[in-house]
């Protein structure tokens, strides 16, 4: 075999290889991340600082999301994705808020789970724990991004679990996404613990590395 064509082989083998780990095989690092709810949240810019208007700011909100929230949201979601968003908002161990605007559309979403919760994806129970909220599944309106969206909607959040008593957020972020990781580490998360998810074809399953937790 020549040197081209050994060069040639190694490149389709690895171009092979990559689609099989990546629908076939998987091995990834989950971060577990905590918040005190007591920590002072982030600063939200104001006047032609800010990416969005101070009226908008003054009236966002977020209520519970209902059914129609969610055939509004058609466009943005394959039918497989808005079946699941649809049993969420029936199921009473979520907390699935809505931010709308006034147009009918809305900025985007955010989950909170109030117990135990039993994350398919990752065939694992996350438990936030005594007095803490797990919080998971957050969406911007493309449209919207890019305009502290996220960053309202988690501050609305912290503040509704605040005065209901909570006292810690718990997140679960990929090891590799650094956008998430850098958004979290903002708002004062800090990591507790570790995963590893393993998928092999239709099985997934994850388990706890090694390591200090914070119960």
């Amino acid at each position: 075999m020549s040197a081209l064509n050994k060069t040639l082989f190694r490149k389709t083998q690895g171009f092979f290889l990559a689609k099989v780990q990546k629908h076939v095989y998987q091995r990834r690092v989950l971060y577990v991340m905590d918040r005190d709810l007591s920590l002072p949240d982030p600063v939200i810019p104001q006047g032609k600082n800010s990416p969005m208007w101070e009226d908008e700011q003054n009236k966002f909100t977020m209520p519970l999301a209902t059914h129609e929230n969610i055939d509004g949201m058609a466009a943005h979601f394959p039918p497989s994705k808005l079946k699941i968003l649809h049993n969420r908002v029936d199921d009473p161990a979520i907390d699935f808020t809505f931010a709308p605007k006034e147009d009918g559309s809305c900025w985007g979403y955010l989950m909170h789970a109030i117990a135990p919760y039993y994350e398919k994806l990752y065939n694992y129970t996350v438990d936030p724990g005594k007095s803490g909220v797990y919080q998971f599944d957050g969406w911007v309106n493309p449209h919207d991004r890019g305009r502290l969206v996220a960053i309202l909607g988690i501050i609305f959040m912290f503040n509704r679990r605040r005065q209901e008593g909570y006292r810690r957020i718990r997140v679960i972020v990929w090891a590799n996404d650094t956008r998430s990781l850098r958004l979290h580490k903002r708002f004062g998360f800090q990591e507790v613990q570790r995963l590893l998810y393993t998928r092999l074809g239709p099985f997934r399953w994850t388990r706890a590395l090694p390591g200090p937790t914070v119960d």
